[in-house]
């Protein structure tokens, strides 16, 4: 079972912290606050001591969960977020909102206290939800309206009306958000989650349930296996020497299954981040990272093994 990773830098008081998640740095996790295993808590995010985090959960950079506001009678006043979710960056959750199993809520979302959004609904960035969200529906604008049920888009994914996706090779259950754009020979796989702002380039290939958070720029040349975690404004490189308008040799690059890169850390062209591996947040990789292991510093060195 994978270790709990907490950055030097984030502030962590509650003891119920699951296996495998990892808490990035000047995040702020209450005392009596709950996170799942699995779960990632991005940069500058807060966690208030009403909130549960289910497991596999991720959380954005910057995201408030449990914001103190009005509790409806007989509600415990907390707020609970359900396995497989991802709050956008920047989003607001209010104390006492129910949150069911696979929700995506868009970067700089505000959800009200006491509000229930349904399992597997879709909330828009820059949404303000004021009443509850049925199971399976599209929720956004400000104030916040049904816009249509997921099962019924005309695709097999789900692209925001502001995304640019030029490529046909996306899978079934894939969400690419606001400003994020994909091009041509570009290849998604299956339920991955592609926040705003993120380009990707055409010789990329991106496994099934990947998540790539808001910031991310995808060379090419990069291979994502299946289950990896691209964090905040994490960068890649795919040429040794660059200059500009010149020819240069591609180097490629390869995440390997399950693996995580941690927030604003820097990967080296030509180099392959092991299965299960970990790259802490800031880090600089300059060479191959070993499976398993968690890597950290400039350049980053192997601090640990984790279990598989």
């Amino acid at each position: 079972m994978a270790l709990t990773t907490i950055h030097r830098l984030a502030s962590v008081a509650s003891t119920q912290i699951g296996d495998g998640s990892l808490i990035q740095e000047f995040a702020i996790v209450r005392s009596g606050a709950t996170i799942g295993m699995n779960s990632t808590i991005g940069p500058r995010s807060v966690i208030e001591s009403c909130v549960d985090v289910g497991e596999s959960v991720d959380v954005g950079a910057g995201a408030v969960l449990g914001k103190a506001g009005p509790v409806r009678n007989g509600s415990s006043g907390r707020a609970s977020i359900g396995p497989k979710s991802s709050i956008g960056a920047n989003a607001v959750i209010y104390q006492s909102v129910v949150i069911g199993d696979g929700v995506s809520v868009g970067d700089n979302c505000v959800v009200a206290a006491g509000i229930t959004l349904g399992p597997g609904c879709l909330v828009d960035p820059l949404t303000l939800v004021t009443k509850d969200v049925p199971p399976g529906r599209r929720f956004g604008g400000n104030p916040g309206r049904l816009l249509g049920t997921v099962a019924e888009e005309p695709q097999a994914f789900f692209a925001h009306e502001l995304a640019v996706v030029e490529t046909g090779n996306v899978g079934a259950g894939t969400r690419i958000w606001a400003f994020a754009h994909v091009l041509p020979g570009a290849t998604i796989g299956r339920d991955a989650n592609i926040c705003d702002h993120v380009f990707i380039e055409n010789d990329v290939t991106i496994g099934d349930r990947v998540t790539v958070k808001s910031g991310v720029n995808i060379w090419d040349g990069i291979v994502i296996e299946d289950d990896v975690f691209l964090g905040p404004d994490m960068v890649f490189t795919n040429d040794r020497f660059p200059r500009s308008k010149q020819p240069f040799t591609l180097l490629r690059t390869t995440v390997k299954r399950g693996a995580t890169i941690g927030a604003n850390a820097t990967v080296l062209p030509g180099l392959t981040i092991g299965q299960g591996a970990m790259v802490a947040a800031g880090s600089v990789v300059t060479k191959d990272v070993p499976a398993n292991t968690l890597v950290m510093g400039n350049p980053a060195v192997v601090v640990r093994h984790l279990d598989r």
